[in-house]
């Protein structure tokens, strides 16, 4: 009797099958990859981003080798290997969604003791880890690609934009013109009323030949400033044909503009120094006037 109850309870459980309903697995796993691919989609941009941030850079490069651009090569290789690990990844989720999709075609549900059912738990088990190493894969790359940000950030390399570089070398030449024009009026003025003083005894010679030669050095420095500015504006034109094709310039040394961005700085201290030289003479003449 004791045998017959245990037989009919094992057909009773023989008979229990459990089953999945293949909508609401379809639901939950498109709503994970949905938003696995959303993210993916923040990183492919930011991937996009960086590779021309460094190609650019790279393009501006004159020796690819020096150490400074080396380091950043490196950073680089990181970069390019965690985003392609992240990518292999989805690829790999994304085949294992579609083996998923073809599996549960045309089924409303796959019960226990149908052969789909070990695939289909296999691959949910899948899908969990790869959802799993997505989300650790994607924290790296964003880890590698802060470390390429801030190598290039901090290197010796930095960027100017053509069009900014240019109004803003325009705007302060062009200040710097009518800076000139008016101090050369000034000096006019004061020539001809040094010389009228002069010439009516009103101040004895000495002074007149000290005043004399403190005009005659402004007027140099002058001209030597007027040189400056209409090199400074030559140099910048240069700078913007060399470099027609680019929005943005990428400046420092080890780059192909370097030569140019030296030179215009050159006579940008040039200029201020006559600035510095101009002040001092002005200074000096402001003393003799009031002997």
């Amino acid at each position: 009797m004791k045998y017959f109850y245990l037989l009919t309870a094992v057909r009773l459980l023989q008979s229990c099958v459990v089953y999945y309903n293949t909508d609401e697995i379809q639901n939950s796993m498109n709503n994970n990859v949905a938003q696995i691919e959303g993210n993916y989609s923040l990183v492919k941009d930011d991937f996009t981003e960086k590779n021309v941030l460094y190609n650019g850079l790279k393009s501006h490069v004159l020796d690819i080798n020096d150490d400074s651009f080396k380091l950043l090569s490196e950073k680089k290789n990181s970069f390019d290997d965690a985003y392609q690990n992240l990518l292999d990844k989805k690829e790999a989720m994304n085949k294992t969604k579609n083996q998923f999709d073809h599996l549960i075609e045309g089924k409303n549900e796959i019960k226990s003791n149908e052969k789909e059912w070990g695939e289909l738990k296999e691959i949910k088990s899948t899908m969990k880890t790869y959802a799993k190493e997505m989300n650790e894969l994607g924290n790296s790359y964003a880890s590698v690609s802060n470390e390429l940000s801030d190598a290039i950030n901090n290197s010796q390399y930095r960027q100017i934009k053509k069009i900014e570089f240019n109004r803003q070398i325009r705007t302060n030449t062009k200040e710097l013109n009518k800076s000139i024009a008016d101090i050369t009026d000034q000096i006019n003025s004061y020539k001809n009323k040094l010389e009228t003083a002069n010439d009516n005894g009103q101040i004895n010679d000495s002074t007149y030949q000290v005043k004399k030669g403190l005009i005659h050095n402004m007027s140099s420095e002058l001209i030597n400033i007027q040189s400056s500015v209409k090199r400074i504006t030559a140099l910048e034109s240069s700078l913007q044909l060399k470099n027609k094709k680019m929005d943005k310039v990428w400046i420092g040394e080890n780059t192909k503009s370097n030569e140019l961005m030296k030179k215009i700085e050159y006579s940008i201290t040039d200029v201020n120094n006559g600035i510095a030289k101009i002040q001092a003479i002005s200074a000096k003449l402001n003393e003799t006037d009031q002997e």
